[in-house]
């Protein structure tokens, strides 16, 4: 079954939710994080402590972040804050 499968394998190429989210309780509470640098498993892994990882190429492309922002008050509607 698909659902054992998965369970079986998880543990050996993922990490559970509470550790994924580790990337992001660092950036928002570690007094020496720094703006602008993405956190998560070593060499953008997918498990391990959270730490700097330098900013793919496109992570940083003007247009892509052009694109993103775009399609994403497409999707969600644009906002005031």
């Amino acid at each position: 079954c698909v659902d054992c499968c998965l369970a079986c394998l998880m543990p050996c190429v993922g990490q559970s939710p509470e550790d994924g989210s580790m990337g992001l309780v660092k950036c928002m509470v570690a007094t020496d994080a720094q703006s602008g640098v993405l956190y998560g498993p070593k060499n953008s892994g997918v498990a391990g402590l959270a730490v700097p990882n330098p900013p793919k190429a496109y992570e940083t492309d003007p247009k892509a972040i052009e694109m993103l922002w775009r399609t994403s008050e497409e999707a969600t509607g644009v906002f005031q804050v």
